[in-house]
């Protein structure tokens, strides 16, 4: 029964914090491409405080962001899809702007030359996301760990219908006062 529960906890911390990696890279990819577009429209200042503005739901406490989102999307989606929304959502900003800098640094000089040698606009996306594999990895990971420490968006947003590692260990001090349980999960989590 103990690994039945193991299990269920690390199948739901791994899809949660996969699903909403993903979701996060693939709102901030075309949320950096707006950034992309409009860098070329405003002021260097006005740059600065729309980046400052995007990062802002990465400043405020989890809580707050998800108390909007709870307010905002009705009916709340509550369990493992209300915590990918609310994780893919709130770190989209910052895959936004990492992905900025990562397509201005390494895909704008590419982008010229392909179009002087008349290269298609699929043939260049094809091979620039091949070019940026080890970013879109790296940024993977960080975005996946930030959602698989996650404790008050799973414990709020999951309903009681999501269990993470987080979760559990605050279920086992909280509730059962097991804290060797507790302990044994904070190393699996940190492993």
């Amino acid at each position: 029964p103990a690994n039945d529960e193991l299990l269920w906890i690390f199948k739901n911390s791994l899809l949660q914090s996969i699903s909403s990696a993903v979701l996060a890279i693939v709102l901030g990819f075309w949320w950096a491409r707006g950034l992309l577009f409009l860098e070329q429209k405003l002021s260097p200042s006005q740059n600065r405080l729309l980046e400052f503005l995007i990062l802002l739901p990465n400043f405020l406490p989890a809580l707050f962001i998800l108390l909007i989102l709870l307010s905002v999307l009705t009916p709340f989606p509550f369990g493992l899809l209300g915590v990918i929304i609310v994780h893919g959502l709130m770190n989209a900003s910052l895959a936004a702007l990492f992905l900025k800098d990562i397509l201005k640094k390494k895909l704008r000089p590419m982008a010229e030359l392909c179009w002087v040698e008349g290269v298609g606009l699929i043939d260049f996306w094809k091979q620039g996301f091949r070019y940026l594999k080890s970013d879109f990895f790296w940024l993977f990971a960080f975005i996946f760990i930030l959602c698989f420490c996650g404790f008050a968006i799973p414990l709020i947003a999951g309903g009681g219908k999501v269990t993470t590692f987080e979760v559990a260990i605050y279920e086992k001090i909280r509730t059962s006062a097991d804290w060797s349980q507790a302990v044994g999960l904070a190393y699996l989590q940190f492993a």
